[in-house]
């Protein structure tokens, strides 16, 4: 290093005896004394020169052009060169100081627990919203079906046509009510003390096995990290709510349990898991990935020549 001066026999080496690397610490310190040490120099060197050059000031006549040129020149170096090492000084000040007081992780704007809490609100307003539009539709068709048979009682025998239309209008709206309420309700997923998350996975499932044809496999235990059950259980439910969305008819989920990696797979043989465009099903699988600890690369998405998709998720197990 130009500014610093040549290295000293008492500086540290890249390699110690030993062949162990030399502390980043230690070798700080030795750059920020040395820099300083140089910093002196030139500040000396500089002052002299000053003191030189007002001292001939006033005899400039006995000098030759030459000889004052050489000097201003002298003086300009002399500054570059105490510039340069106030600035390598500054350098290994601010390194040393960074080094004893790393900076601080930044703060993330939003906490974690209240990301979860967001995104298991969701699902939350999700199941209240299909609860509600459930039970006002099936108002609807029991009001229709009331107001059907009371016209069907005034038009009597006299217009039989009629009659058996309004008949078979109000067994059409009375098997559609009762199809609607045998539907399951979209439950919101939530892990009780001691339940296995197998059982809970069934209970979900079974909430969209009206719209849905779906096979469920299941290997190993449960994952002994909460959170890991608690994430996946989430976006298996994000999964499959955005196929029920889309009609897809049909989906398999798989859950393999190992020692070390938890992985659930949902596939489909529609193309619903298609990611063009960053859908928000993906963006907020991939940020409650993120909340469990995983990252999007244990988000993996297949797609099939004969037009299937899949999502596949890892998480650690422990």
């Amino acid at each position: 290093m130009a500014v610093a001066g040549q290295l000293r026999a008492d500086s540290p080496s890249a390699w110690s005896g030993d062949g162990e690397t030399t502390s980043v610490a230690a070798w700080l310190g030795w750059l920020r004394r040395e820099a300083e040490a140089r910093l002196a120099e030139c500040r000396q060197e500089e002052q002299q020169l000053e003191q030189l050059w007002q001292h001939i000031v006033s005899h400039s006549d006995q000098l030759r052009p030459h000889e004052l040129q050489r000097l201003v020149e002298e003086l300009i170096h002399a500054a570059s060169r105490t510039t340069a090492a106030t600035t390598a000084a500054e350098v290994a000040a601010a390194a040393a100081a960074h080094d004893q007081h790393p900076a601080a992780r930044p703060t993330p704007l939003i906490d974690e627990d209240v990301l979860r809490r967001l995104l298991d609100g969701i699902a939350a307003d999700r199941s209240a919203t299909a609860v509600s539009l459930v039970r006002d539709v099936l108002e609807l068709l029991c009001s229709m079906t009331l107001d059907l048979e009371l016209t069907e009682r005034r038009v009597g025998t006299a217009a039989g046509d009629a009659g058996h239309a309004l008949s078979d209008l109000r067994s059409h709206v009375t098997a559609a009510a009762s199809r609607l309420r045998a539907l399951p309700t979209p439950a919101t997923p939530l892990l009780s003390s001691g339940e296995q998350l197998a059982v809970v996975v069934r209970r979900v499932l079974g909430a969209y096995a009206g719209s849905l044809e779906i096979g469920l496999e299941w290997y190993g235990g449960d994952p002994q990290r909460v959170e890991t059950s608690a994430a996946m259980l989430w976006v298996m439910q994000e999964l499959v709510h955005h196929l029920h969305s889309t009609l897809a008819g049909r989906c398999d989920v798989m859950v393999r349990v190992e020692e070390s990696v938890t992985q659930l797979t949902v596939s489909t043989p529609s193309a619903a898991f298609d990611p063009t465009g960053d859908p928000e099903w993906l963006l907020r699988t991939q940020l409650r990935v993120e909340l469990a600890g995983g990252g999007r690369d244990d988000i993996e998405l297949g797609a099939e020549a004969w037009g299937g998709s899949s999502v596949t998720v890892r998480l650690r197990t422990v």
